[in-house]
């Protein structure tokens, strides 16, 4: 198991990376929005999905190092506001 403090980069540096995805996603998404061809629109729709999905990836990721650091099962872990599972 991963010292807490080893668990924090680790934790800050998949942040980081989510930002970054997030960020090149939302820019990919309002270059398409105002691509002056239908094709230049349909890369740049692309690779903002390519970034989103990624960030999604990223996500995830940072979720299970916090069951595993805080010590949840599989069975506890809920998406916050989700309806408790028993």
């Amino acid at each position: 198991m991963p010292k807490p403090t080893d668990a924090g980069r680790s934790r800050s540096a998949l942040h980081a990376k989510l930002l970054d995805a997030e960020t090149r996603g939302s820019q990919w998404l309002a270059d398409g929005n105002v691509a002056s061809t239908s094709a230049r629109a349909e890369r740049c729709y692309d690779k903002s999905q390519f970034w989103l999905d990624r960030a999604n990836r990223l996500r995830d990721a940072i979720y299970v190092l916090d069951a595993k650091t805080t010590g949840l099962t599989a069975a506890r872990m809920e998406a916050p506001g989700s309806p408790a599972k028993d």
